[in-house]
């Protein structure tokens, strides 16, 4: 049972607790801008935010960003047909989806996805690009350890940086 001590120290420690991670949380909260959570086809500024979520995800994995590293080509599914998706990925999708194509540095993101699966994408291109890893390998550990890490930083970022 507890003594009048410990129940008094409880009751002014966990209010001031509270109020420390409530403020902690909402000065974190004002350092990160916001993005729409909309389709990309709904964004007017696609492109601006494009670089500023490059060097975002940059940041969470740890890389600062080498100019002498090409950016990946970013095209809208309007931008490519599907005849030509399917030429890239090897074999015949039913429809253009988001992805990275490492050897053409192409990453194809469609119009009705948002922001966060752009985000995703960014990490397999860093996968590649600055880890040096073999996007094309057949073991399924490592293809799943990396789509592992594209998604939790795809979340990440959509609970952080995106508006409800």
């Amino acid at each position: 049972m507890l003594s009048k001590t410990h129940i008094r120290l409880i009751y002014y420690v966990v209010p001031i607790i509270l109020s420390i991670l409530f403020v902690l949380d909402y000065t974190h909260a004002e350092q990160h801008k916001s993005y729409p959570s909309c389709c990309i086809k709904e964004i007017s500024k696609f492109r601006v935010y494009c670089d500023e979520i490059f060097i975002i995800v940059a940041h969470k994995m740890g890389f600062e960003v080498n100019e002498d590293i090409p950016k990946p080509t970013i095209l809208l599914d309007n931008q490519i047909t599907l005849q030509q998706f399917n030429t890239y990925l090897g074999w015949d999708a039913k429809e253009i989806l988001p992805f990275y194509f490492h050897k053409k540095n192409i990453l194809v993101i469609p119009c009705y996805c948002k922001l966060d699966n752009l985000a995703h994408e960014f990490v397999h291109y860093f996968q590649s690009a600055y880890q040096n890893e073999d996007l094309d390998c057949s073991d399924g550990m490592l293809a799943e350890e990396r789509e592992i890490e594209a998604t939790l930083i795809q979340r990440w970022f959509k609970s952080n940086y995106m508006k409800t």
